[in-house]
């Protein structure tokens, strides 16, 4: 049973190795304090980052679609000129017939020249109508084609996003581990310095009892030693006494 010396000893010896290591303790509490404390700030970081990527890029699809729908009223002008045009035309071809031939009624020339006027007239009304038609509606698919390509970017740049906070989440997680390996690493190295310690302790406490148990052996052994020398010149004593001549005391004349 350890004595109170010894149980005071040991808990002084554990308060020192605690207090060795309690720095290292603390660098590691504060560092996971700081990587949780900024987790959320880069999260935020990066959410920020590409969420403004997408007003941007609906700007874009706005002006392109603006500058489509121009295009395709400038196509609609184009076509309401190009048949005024063709109106004009056939009205002057129809104002020379008239001079010239009378009228559709006035001659035969002047119904065929009639005639050819009005065919014309369709012609270019038709090549002018699906003309336009096939512009607005290349345009129409233009417009389809930037609004896809604008849908496309908005996934892309939020896939992009996801990725990065998963990235973010993912070094989160590492550093969060690693820390804790660093802790556990110094924990088991405050364990194993104490085992150490008590096993130092131990050992120098076996070593004096060993002593104390030499000195004691020692000390008995030579009691022990003296005791048989003791005894033994008591025996050569008494012997030495028993074999002595016995001495008769001399006898007195008278005179």
């Amino acid at each position: 049973m350890a004595s109170k010396a010894e149980k005071q000893y040991q808990k002084d010896l554990k308060k020192l190795i605690n207090q060795q290591y309690e720095a290292g303790t603390q660098y590691l509490t504060g560092q996971e304090q700081r990587v949780q404390a900024f987790q959320p700030q880069l999260e935020q970081q990066i959410t920020s980052t590409y969420d403004v990527q997408t007003p941007q890029i609906q700007e874009q699809l706005r002006q392109q679609t603006a500058g489509i729908r121009g295009q395709q009223e400038e196509t609609r002008a184009q076509r309401e000129s190009a048949l005024a045009s063709a109106r004009r035309q056939y009205q002057e071809g129809t104002q020379r017939t008239q001079a010239l031939f009378g009228g559709v009624a006035g001659s035969s020339a002047g119904q065929a020249q009639s005639e050819l006027l009005a065919r014309e007239q369709a012609r270019q009304f038709g090549t002018t109508t699906r003309q336009a038609q096939q512009n607005i509606a290349g345009l129409e698919q233009n417009l389809m084609t930037a609004q896809a390509a604008t849908d496309q970017q908005i996934r892309n740049v939020e896939q992009e996003k996801q990725n990065a906070l998963l990235r973010s989440r993912d070094q989160f997680r590492q550093q969060l581990d690693t820390i804790n390996s660093q802790r556990f690493q110094l924990a088991q190295d405050k364990a194993n310095k104490q085992i150490q310690a008590l096993q130092e302790f131990n050992a120098r406490r076996r070593q004096l009892e060993d002593y104390y148990t030499q000195q004691q052996n020692a000390i008995a052994n030579y009691r022990l030693q003296s005791q048989i020398s003791l005894d033994n010149y008591a025996k050569q004593l008494a012997m030495a006494q028993r074999y002595q001549p016995t001495q008769t005391a001399p006898t007195t004349q008278m005179p």
